[in-house]
């Protein structure tokens, strides 16, 4: 792992404890085993675009899975289930390995951490450079598929309630002792919560 990664890497379990807004570049760089916060300036520039940097850099892995498993492109006619699955499947594989790597997993909670804090804007915001085409492709055919007159808070109510299933599956297995098979079942809820909030937000 290069020093940039590991830099990101060492502010996960960070973030999923204490939320952004409690840490300091110097405390990352601590954690990392950076003598000072030097190399976190020289790699990212600041505070801001780290966190923009842990968003992109979490997230590419688990688009690269969702272009391998279903294509970049999104068929006519896709029910909401299918799409469903598409945005949840590549993360739910992407925790699966961190999982069966080590017990010590962080980054669902991180993510959640900080989209809750407003850390990661939403394809509708000026600033989209965190969300990779497959991703922002994806929810855009939901909201397409709701005929909703507000794609945007679709966008951001489906991410919102993503990260958090995605983060409370991370602490059961990791703090509550879930057995790691329980995982396939959560994620099976946490994507039939997810269609039935969906369905709900349709004209």
């Amino acid at each position: 792992m290069d020093t940039p990664s590991k830099i990101l890497a060492a502010a996960e379990p960070l973030i999923a404890r204490q939320g952004p807004e409690a840490i300091s570049l110097r405390e990352v760089a601590k954690q990392a085993g950076q003598k000072n916060t030097a190399a976190l300036h020289y790699h990212f520039g600041g505070k801001e675009p780290f966190i923009n940097q842990l968003v992109s850099w979490r997230l590419r892995p688990i688009n690269r899975l969702r272009d391998r498993q279903y294509g970049n492109r999104i068929e006519t006619g896709a029910s909401l289930a299918e799409l469903v699955d598409r945005l949840v499947d590549p993360f739910l594989m992407e925790l699966k390995t961190s999982l069966a790597q080590s017990p010590e997993c962080y980054w669902a909670r991180c993510l959640a951490r900080l989209d809750v804090a407003g850390a990661i804007t939403t394809p509708h915001q000026p600033d989209n450079s965190r969300w990779q085409n497959s991703l922002l492709a994806t929810l855009q055919a939901i909201a397409a598929q709701l005929s909703t007159p507000h794609p945007g808070f679709v966008h951001a109510l489906a991410f919102h309630c993503l990260l958090q299933g995605l983060a409370e599956i991370e602490r059961g297995i990791c703090d509550d002792a879930w057995p790691l098979e329980s995982l396939h079942t959560h994620g099976t809820a946490l994507k039939s919560s997810l269609l039935g909030m969906l369905a709900a937000q349709q004209p």
